[in-house]
C-alpha cells in the first residue's frame, strides 16, 4: 500500500509549483528586514503600501540605498520586482 502522506505531499508540492508559475496571485503585505549597512543595522519594512528605512536618508528624501539594495536582491535572486502599489511583477 502507498505511503498516503508522501502522496499527498507530492501533490501539494506540484500545486506549489503550479502556483510558483503565476506570480500575480501574490501580494505583498507586510515585510520586514533588518540589513547590516556600513554604519548600523538598518530596518527596512514595507506595510500598508509603503516602504520604509530606518535611515536617515530615507528620513530626508524617501528612498535611500538600503531600499535599492532590496529591489536589486528581488530582482537577481527571484526574478521579480516591487512596486509600492503591491503589485509584483515578473522580469
Amino acid at each position: 500500500m502507498p505511503n498516503a502522506i508522501g502522496e499527498a505531499l507530492a501533490l501539494k508540492r506540484q500545486k506549489a509549483e503550479r502556483y510558483a508559475k503565476e506570480p500575480l496571485r501574490f501580494r505583498l503585505d507586510s515585510l520586514a528586514v533588518t540589513m547590516q549597512s556600513e554604519h548600523d543595522d538598518r530596518l527596512i519594512t514595507f506595510g500598508n503600501g509603503t516602504w520604509s528605512c530606518s535611515c536617515d536618508f530615507f528620513a530626508a528624501h524617501r528612498t535611500c540605498s538600503h531600499l535599492m539594495a532590496i529591489d536589486i536582491l528581488l530582482s537577481q535572486r527571484a526574478g521579480m520586482r516591487l512596486r509600492q502599489d503591491h503589485q509584483v511583477r515578473q522580469e
